[in-house]
């Protein structure tokens, strides 16, 4: 690119800031970025999909804990339903650490979070929906349950045998 062709600085950073959010946006997965103040800095159109209930909210610089609240306020989370302060301050504790993963229910889904800290302090996360891996686990353990039931409940017992009646 030659000098008179190359962008701005200004405008450069706005060109890398849309290339950024254009190929984040192409992932499966929600993604956000937190700067080391607990502020928005960037997040994806999954990750908005995830937080409808509170997506207007999400814009460059607000801050975590406010959009947590009015997400609460908003009953965006189930769990925060009976004790909305308790809730969040728990979220605010362990987001000190800002590692590993956990699962959080959301009022439509179930979504896995990975957090990790940048070296600038700030915090990336990514989240996966895992709605139908629940809805399927639930299913299986209410079938298990209800397998237990009937066998502590039969009258006689249970003998397992091969094919050809003998003892396995």
């Amino acid at each position: 690119m030659t000098p008179s062709r190359r962008p701005k600085r200004g405008q450069a950073s706005k060109l890398t800031q849309s290339r950024l959010t254009d190929a984040f946006d192409c992932f499966g997965e929600g993604f956000v970025l937190w700067d080391a103040e607990d502020r928005l800095e960037l997040c994806n159109r999954k990750y908005r999909e995830f937080f409808a209930i509170s997506a207007d909210l999400m814009v460059r610089g607000g801050s975590f804990e406010e959009i947590l609240r009015a997400a609460v306020a908003r009953g965006q989370y189930p769990s925060a339903k009976d004790d909305p302060e308790g809730w969040i301050k728990v979220v605010l504790e362990r987001r000190l650490e800002a590692a590993g993963s956990s699962e959080l229910q959301l009022a439509d889904r179930w979504l896995h979070v990975t957090n990790r800290r940048t070296s600038d302090g700030g915090i990336v996360g990514i989240l996966s929906d895992i709605t139908e891996r629940i809805k399927h686990e639930e299913i299986l353990s209410e079938r298990e349950t209800r397998l237990r039931s009937l066998m502590a409940n039969m009258p006689g017992g249970i003998y397992r045998c091969r094919a050809d009646w003998t003892e396995v």
